[in-house]
């Protein structure tokens, strides 16, 4: 059959409705490719209008290459450039030749240039994406305020306040707070279950109100058999060993010795007079209760009866009453935490102006339900003409609603070109646990006509061998095999990427699937999985020694040949511990392995060594801090070596050299190139522990992690809390924080089931398919969920044996049957299972498809003989299938070998690394003024920061330092000049007082005093400034608003500068004579940034103005002067008059002449302003020669020699 003819994205429809089923291996996304190609050539449509979407970031950037390589091909083979051997070729070339006879080869051309440059911004997203980017595009008609939110992807911290914040307002009262106690014992377990509480549609049973008249009618019962016990207990006693010796009662439901316990403390409690229950198993004492003694009453024989048996019933049935009353009350408080979650939670996030994913998904559903829904639907609709949805399998019903409304609506026009491309597997819907549901893909595909539903039959992935020993296996479970209705195997035809004779040992084809017998060393589970595992590892070892023999020969895709090597093979398992264990017994007999742990970056030992070494270059002054983070294996030190720091003091100093040089490191280039710096000075060390690679590994994922959130953070310490704060919220549920692979190279590969989704591997293992079933996920509090339809239910504290925990052990069975599918199609060449006589081996997955008749709901018994029956009958199934090749054996575990690591064959040569032929310049930096005199964290200079907080004076107040300075700042940017022309009045002119007050209040000063005082401060401070008048006679008041620019923002581009020559021409001119250098740097290179306060115009000349709101003993020239001198103010004013003759040699251009057009630099302290003055204290001005501008400014233009 021909590739066009294979190609299902070339025949379905493009209008409508179309759901594709995708089973494993079948070439999901090149079908998704050829549509989306198809859109483009056949369609006309451009890439922006095709929204594509999936579930994972890592999936949105696979798909983007993909779709844009399919464009490039195309481009390609119009070109006549492309190579016959792309899969899609011939695909692609058949839509080009029909598009060719349309509209010519030249438009076509050119519209295929257009998508493929295109593809670096077209719509290709995760869902949440597509909901956050449809929220703020649209915000108005989505009714979102306009403000942006900051996207929250772990909200554990939020549910932990929210938790805490339960947990203290309803622990008022004592009853209430033991009840919390026994349902979550602490606010983080409720933080916890909140996660899926949440995530319910339906929380059952809802709260009953019940009479609180329980206890006290409990309490009467207690006392009545108290009663009973002491005024008749010996002769029911007695009545009751008669009866049981004579045989009245059942000796199987009453026991004697069992009678002689229960009634002993039975009488001696009663002879107490306690208020609590008699300390005896409350299920023991109800059986002789008189209507239990009636039950366990032989035929024909008389039941004994006794006043204290009638108590005993009443007591049993009281409490019991009072457990129902206990059980309903814990209901309600379940039901009014997630209420009250739901809340705090929507209530912290709009306060803190955060955005949650599901958030996003929520906002885009309301919004279309909701009163503007029409129109945010039509502008969606108006931007995006057809959607691919990858993974539908794990859409929820919210998520379907949004698409279904959005793409496949009913039409009456048939020529209307919109559509929505489903395309999923339901047999791999296995996220159940963390709300995919495989229920939204079912009910989507009852939607759909049967025109409208597709399945893709080719696999291009597995030898036909493999494919047949899978069907088989399914096939023996008949229509039932996923226990789901809906959900059915469907049978796949063999393409050709694979071929049975890939895998050879001696010249022979390797069986696809090889059941490992083994037999459980110990009668419990561990046993079994020690066997299981030992089994495994013996037979990968004796592939690995045929593969070094070249006795066992693997073709790879690419058509190469070698032997087996551990990089061929992967084992899959469903729990961590598992992992570990294989890892384990793996390392045991020399065999190199990798795991893909679910374990959140922030919950490993380096991360908190990180922590500590933060701590050190935050306070390089701590001993403490410094020996904490020397204890960190990165550093190699033991705690002798730690403690002989006390006595050898020239080691120590040179861990104290050492801080300090990491930390300068770390202010210049980020965490990320002192840990690189680090992790390769002890590599060597490092890798020679048993777990060096992994922490290795960890370090550098960790030294990414800190250099993204050194952008955002405040310094050290301000990355240290970053780091904290992760700590804290670390979430091993979140994607982003999952540990990478050490390595790849040449090590056998341990996954979990569910990472491996979406891979292939040449060799598979699955270890520990007899033991999957006994490690079941336990709820707080106790609930059993499933679905009604789509909607997802939980039903608290059910009863054993009830509907609703059969219902959520076949919907937990049906995802375990799913997740093995998942296992046994990651394969390309074959497959090794355990298989044996395991506890509880009944309960899983293998046992549901292999140890069941096709029309019967329970396994049949496993045993070696059932065992050794079933599998033959599967390898029979699959010969039927397909007799060119040996499908499934059965075999005994291998006996377990010495500890020697196997031989491994010769590996492809490793290319020599890359050596760097040019120098890095490391010196290259946005520079501003605060930067270069403080060494600070290169924050931008605006308002108030770069003013030096004064040494306390006695005319100080509240109202000083940067924060009253930036107020004030606020203020002069924003005032209404002209209404402040020549005012002297105590408050502000009409119109200024909010202005003002909104000053005051953004710097923290809210309170009823702080404006009192604070608005008639301002006011005379704002009035002298723009009315004083300076030196050349300008008033700012009178100044027209042409005449002024506020807060200009400069980037100055600077060639590398040694900083000698800078600072020469300086001190040649009396300036920052005291600086002799800037920290470490040697040079000078990047961008100088700031924003000047005020540039203003007057006859003709322009003059850089800057506010300073610095509290002084006085406002003479001179102490001004020094005021300048200490804070390096004249190296400020230096930048700006820079800046601003580059500005004005731009926007004057040839008509520029410094001479004539630079003016001069008035530095204004507010505070010493007095307007009605003819020469006013406060101003410190200056006019700087031209020269030392223009010679600066050549200075920066041009590359200056270094100095090494």
């Amino acid at each position: 059959m021909s590739a066009v003819a294979t190609d299902l994205g070339l025949q379905v429809p493009l209008q409508g409705l179309q759901l594709i089923e995708a089973s494993a291996g079948t070439g999901k996304t090149f079908t998704l490719a050829t549509i989306h190609a198809r859109l483009i050539i056949e369609q006309r449509l451009p890439v922006s209008e095709i929204l594509a979407v999936t579930f994972t970031e890592a999936a949105t950037k696979e798909l983007r290459e993909r779709l844009r390589a399919r464009l490039l091909l195309a481009l390609a083979l119009l070109d006549g450039q492309a190579a016959a051997a792309d899969p899609a070729h011939a695909s692609t070339q058949w839509l080009l030749d029909a598009a060719i006879g349309r509209e010519g080869r030249e438009p076509l051309r050119q519209r295929l240039r257009t998508a493929a440059a295109a593809m670096d911004l077209a719509p290709i997203h995760t869902i949440h994406g597509f909901c956050r980017r449809a929220l703020a595009d649209h915000a108005l008609e989505a009714g979102q305020p306009l403000i942006e939110r900051v996207l929250i992807e772990n909200e554990a911290a939020l549910r932990e306040e929210v938790a805490t914040d339960f947990w203290r307002l309803r622990s008022r009262e004592e009853a209430t707070a033991r009840r919390l106690r026994a349902i979550w014992k602490a606010p983080a377990a409720l933080a916890d279950s909140l996660r899926g509480l949440l995530a319910v549609d339906v929380l059952l049973p809802e709260p009953t109100p019940r009479d609180d008249g329980a206890e006290q009618a409990l309490a009467l019962a207690r006392r009545a058999l108290q009663r009973a016990a002491i005024s008749e207990g010996e002769q029911a006693g007695d009545r009751l060993r008669d009866a049981i010796a004579s045989g009245v009662l059942s000796g199987v439901k009453i026991k004697a010795p069992t009678f002689e316990a229960v009634w002993r403390s039975l009488r001696a409690w009663a002879q107490t007079e306690s208020e609590d229950d008699p300390p005896v198993d409350p299920d023991k004492l109800g059986k002789f209760g008189q209507s239990k003694l009636a039950d366990a009453t032989n035929k024909k024989q008389v039941t004994p009866e006794s006043p204290v048996f009638v108590a005993i019933e009443r007591w049993s049935d009281a409490r019991d009453f009072v457990e129902e009353v206990e059980r309903d009350r814990r209901i309600a408080l379940v039901h009014e935490a997630v209420t009250f979650a739901r809340a705090r939670l929507d209530t912290l996030k709009q306060q803190r102006g955060l955005l949650g994913f599901d958030d996003m998904i929520r906002g885009v559903a309301d919004a279309l339900d909701g009163p503007q829904g029409a129109g945010f639907a039509a502008r969606l609709q108006t931007q995006y003409r057809v959607a691919l949805l990858d993974e539908f399998q794990d859409t929820d019903p919210r998520q379907w609603a949004i698409f279904r409304r959005l793409f496949a609506p009913p039409y009456a026009d048939d020529d209307s070109m919109r559509a929505l491309f489903l395309i999923g597997d339901p047999k791999q819907a296995i996220y159940r646990f963390r709300g995919g549901d495989v229920f939204t893909y079912l009910a989507a595909a009852r939607a759909a006509t049967p025109a409208q539903r597709h399945s893709l039959v080719h696999n291009y992935r597995s030898r036909p061998a493999m494919l047949a020993a899978v069907q088989a296996l399914f096939d023996l479970a008949g229509p039932r095999a996923f226990a789901q209705a809906g959900i059915g195997f469907q049978p796949v035809l063999a393409g050709d990427q694979a071929d049975d004779r890939h895998l050879l040992h001696d010249g022979a084809i390797v069986p696809a699937l090889t059941a490992l017998r083994f037999e459980p060393t110990g009668s419990g589970i561990d046993g079994a999985r020690e066997a299981a595992a030992q089994a495994c590892v013996a037979t990968i070892r004796d592939l690995l020694v045929d593969g070094a023999a070249g006795r066992l020969l693997r073709t790879g895709k690419h058509g190469t040949t070698q032997g087996v090597r551990p990089g061929d093979i992967a084992i899959l398992v469903e729990r961590h511990d598992d992992a570990a264990r294989m890892r384990r017994a793996l390392a045991a007999a020399g065999i190199p392995s990798v795991a893909a742990g679910k374990l959140s970056l922030y919950q490993t030992e380096e991360a908190r060594h990180l922590r500590w070494l933060l701590a050190a270059l935050n306070e390089p002054g701590d001993e403490a801090r410094l020996r904490a983070a020397l204890a960190a294996p990165l550093f190699g030190l033991d705690a002798l070596a730690i403690a002989a720091l006390d006595t050898d003091e020239a080691a120590h100093r040179r861990w104290q050299d050492r801080l300090q040089h990491w930390r300068e490191r770390t202010e210049r280039h980020g965490p990320l190139a002192l840990i690189n710096d680090l992790c390769a000075e002890n590599a060597p060390r490092l890798l020679g522990l048993r777990d060096g690679e992994r922490r290795l590994t960890n370090y550098l994922q960790l030294a990414e992690a800190l250099q993204e959130a050194d952008a955002a953070a405040l310094g050290l310490a301000g990355l240290a809390d970053a780091l904290d704060r992760r700590l804290r919220e670390a979430d091993a549920e979140n994607e982003g924080e999952l540990l990478r692979l050490e390595s790849d190279a040449e090590r056998v590969k341990i996954l979990t089931l569910h990472k491996s989704k979406g891979l292939e591997f040449d060799l598979v293992f699955l270890p520990f398919l007899a033991t999957g079933g006994n490690s079941r996920r336990t709820r707080t509090p106790a609930m059993a969920s499933y679905h009604d339809d789509t909607r997802r239910i939980s039903l608290l504290y059910p009863d054993k044996g009830g509907d609703a925990l059969r219902r959520d052990a076949e919907e937990e069975r049906a995802e375990d049957l799913r997740l093995l599918y998942v296992g046994l199609t990651r394969a390309r060449l074959a497959t090794w299972i355990a298989w044996g006589p395991a506890k509880d081996a009944e309960k899983t997955a293998l046992a549901w498809l292999l140890h069941r008749a096709p029309d019967a709901e329970t396994v049949g018994k496993i045993d070696d003989n059932n065992i050794a029956l079933r599998l033959a009958a599967w390898h029979a199934r699959a010969e039927a299938l397909n007799v060119n090749a040996l499908h499934v054996a059965i075999a005994p575990a291998p006996a377990t070998r010495s500890p020697v690591a196997p031989p491994v064959g010769p590996s492809a040569p490793v290319p020599a690394a890359a050596i760097a032929r040019r120098t890095l310049d490391r010196d290259w930096w946005i520079y501003s003024f605060s930067q270069l005199t403080r060494e600070d964290s290169g924050a931008e200079e605006r308002g108030a920061s770069d003013e030096s907080e004064a040494p306390a004076l006695p005319a100080s107040s509240r109202f000083a330092g940067a924060r009253f300075g930036n107020a004030l700042h606020t203020a002069l940017e924003l005032a209404d000049v002209v209404a402040w022309r020549d005012w002297q009045a105590p408050l502000p002119p009409e119109g200024q007082f909010e202005l003002l007050a909104g000053a005051l209040r953004e710097q923290g000063y809210t309170g009823e005093n702080d404006l009192a005082e604070g608005v008639p401060l301002l006011t005379s401070l704002v009035a002298n400034t723009l009315n004083v008048r300076l030196p050349e006679g300008a008033r700012l008041a009178r100044l027209p608003a042409g005449a002024r620019r506020a807060e200009m923002e400069f980037h100055l581009a600077l060639a590398p500068t040694a900083i000698p020559a800078f600072l020469a021409r300086l001190h040649a001119h009396g300036l920052v004579s005291e600086r002799q250098t800037f920290g470490a740097r040697r040079k000078l290179e990047g961008l100088l940034t700031g924003f000047i306060d005020l540039i203003y115009e007057f006859d003709g000349r322009y003059h850089v103005l800057d506010y300073k709101s610095n509290q002084l003993r006085d406002y003479a020239p001179a102490t001004l002067a020094q005021a300048v001198r200490d804070s390096e103010y004249d190296l400020q004013y230096v930048i700006y008059t820079l800046a601003l003759h580059r500005w004005l040699r731009f926007r004057l251009g040839t008509d520029y002449a410094p001479e004539r057009h630079l003016g001069g630099v008035r530095y204004l302290f507010c505070r010493g302003l007095d307007a009605l003055a003819a020469d006013s204290p406060g101003i410190h001005a200056v006019d700087l020669p031209a020269a030392l501008i223009e010679a600066l400014d050549r200075l920066f233009s041009q590359r200056a020699e270094i100095e090494a």
